[in-house]
């Protein structure tokens, strides 16, 4: 197997690079070089997932405990590299931080026999996590791009979860209809519903990427309708890239029960989307209390009043001038 893959890399390792990968190709280098803590590894990874994208459209992961995704090589700045270069640690460490939250408030320790919402389930790297990893008895899960969902029920089968999985391929707002969904070329993971103009200057090449008219629904809209029923769902988990003040709207009848919403919070994304007022002002009205799950946060993670949300704007946004991907977080959203 090993020669395999030495033969597979040297073969790879003749095609073109593309320019912006030249400086994280010379650190790879450097991490393979030094060997801390596993370096050599990640980098082969990511040297090989960079190479294959030229040979091959889809990639295979397997993970240490057996959960198996299929990964786009065009992915190459989202969930698709980072799944197959990291695994989904991440996840797994937001998805403690949520659990120790609930746990402490009487709620739950362990996601054994819940049925979860999902907002935004990409290619399912949660979606499997949660039903094969932590014990969840079924997912519904709601993603607007065709390719993504594609992804999501393979890697739902992959894993042998289909079953209890309900796959929804709609985008969730405040508006029963039609939509632009405007995706991004290589990060599947910031493909993002346009509203109307956005203001400020993009940092993201978001004005340069094409549009798709995908169908959308009301949570409240599903809910009359019979298709969510709210009585049979534990938890929310929430990741629509600045969308999320949208779909709050249309999900009165969600805020009026007990059931706890993890939302991405994204204070660029929001701001991009018209949304960060519209979101800062559904929290406070709608929802009592609010966790930051961000890893940097104290132990144990600040808690807030929920009239109090807008306060961390200045904490993930230091500078409106600053482009920061990376300045988000994870809230954990509770009533009364």
């Amino acid at each position: 197997m090993r020669l395999r893959l030495q033969r597979t890399m040297s073969r790879l390792s003749h095609l073109p690079v593309e320019p912006d990968h030249l400086r994280e190709r010379v650190a790879n280098v450097a991490r393979v070089a030094r060997n801390r803590d596993g370096e050599r590894d990640e980098a082969m990874r990511v040297h090989l997932f960079r190479q294959a994208r030229r040979a091959t459209p889809l990639l295979g992961v397997e993970e240490p405990d057996g959960v198996r995704y299929i990964v786009s090589t065009r992915d190459s700045a989202g969930v698709g590299f980072f799944t197959f270069v990291n695994g989904g640690a991440v996840e797994a460490d937001l998805m403690n931080r949520l659990l120790d939250q609930l746990a402490e408030r009487g709620a739950a320790n362990s996601l054994h026999g819940m049925r979860v919402l999902e907002l935004g389930a990409n290619i399912g790297t949660e979606t499997v996590s949660m039903l094969v990893r932590l014990g969840a008895d079924r997912v519904i899960a709601v993603e607007p791009d065709a390719e993504n969902v594609r992804l999501l029920r393979a890697n739902l089968a992959l894993n042998g979860v289909e079953q209890r999985a309900d796959v929804h391929h709609i985008a969730v707002s405040d508006v029963d209809g039609t939509l632009l969904l405007e995706r991004s070329d290589a990060n599947w993971g910031d493909h993002r519903i346009r509203v109307g103009e956005a203001p400020g200057v993009p940092r993201f090449g978001e004005s340069t990427r094409g549009t798709i008219e995908v169908a959308a629904r009301t949570v409240d809209s599903l809910v009359t309708d019979g298709v969510l029923e709210l009585d049979a769902i534990d938890l929310v988990w929430m990741d629509v890239q600045g969308h999320e003040a949208h779909v709050l709207a249309g999900a009165s009848s969600l805020a009026a029960t007990s059931i706890p919403v993890l939302t991405e919070y994204w204070p660029y994304g929001l701001e991009r989307a018209g949304g960060l007022d519209r979101f800062h002002r559904l929290v406070a009205e709608r929802y009592a209390t609010v966790v930051d799950l961000h890893a940097d946060t104290p132990e144990p993670p600040e808690t807030l009043p929920a009239d109090r949300v807008s306060e961390l704007v200045s904490r993930y946004v230091p500078s409106r001038t600053e482009a920061r991907l990376a300045a988000s977080t994870n809230l954990l959203l509770l009533s009364d």
